[in-house]
């Protein structure tokens, strides 16, 4: 039984070394960057969506602002009159509005919210991107004719580092 299970285990191993042979390395990340700026696209349509949305809803709050004033007036002019019916049928048609109103302000809330973190999914996937962007260079580069032999990638330490001594290289002249 042990002897089969290190045989299938050899046989597995050797189709994943296959498999890594025929994949290039340089073919994959630029199908991955593809698939990325697919998905930044996607994202940026929604982002696009959600602020039309935003817009719309403010649009709608500046109506029924004017709707609610206008159902004031009406309000003062009933009470004035001291005609109680129509008053409470401007009353409910107010309190009507105002329900629209707090819907409006609860349901912009929501859209801000959206937004926020569509904006921020957005930043993050164009650092996602720039990254692996740098690394297809790199391969590329190290790849090419007359290039590197090996692909070395700088970590955002190094660099920061780096600028640090750079910095006081210059504070120090």
């Amino acid at each position: 039984m042990a002897l089969i299970n290190r045989i299938s285990r050899l046989f597995t191993a050797d189709v994943h070394a296959l498999l890594d042979n025929l994949e290039e390395p340089e073919v994959v990340l630029k199908q991955a960057l593809r698939d990325m700026r697919d998905v930044i696209a996607i994202d940026q349509s929604r982002l696009n969506a959600t602020r039309q949305q935003i817009k719309q809803n403010a649009d709608m709050q500046q109506q029924l602002q004017l709707k609610l004033t206008g159902l004031r007036e009406e309000l003062d002019l009933c009470m004035d009159s001291e005609n109680a019916p129509l008053a409470r049928n401007v009353m409910r048609r107010y309190l009507l509005t105002q329900k629209q109103m707090d819907t409006s302000n609860q349901s912009l809330a929501a859209l801000q919210t959206q937004e926020q973190e569509l904006n921020n999914l957005l930043a993050q996937q164009a650092n996602e991107l720039e990254s692996l962007t740098q690394k297809v260079e790199l391969l590329h580069v190290a790849s090419g004719p007359g290039g590197m032999t090996a692909c070395e990638v700088i970590s955002d330490e190094e660099v920061e580092v780096a600028l640090l001594r750079h910095q006081q290289a210059r504070a120090e002249l």
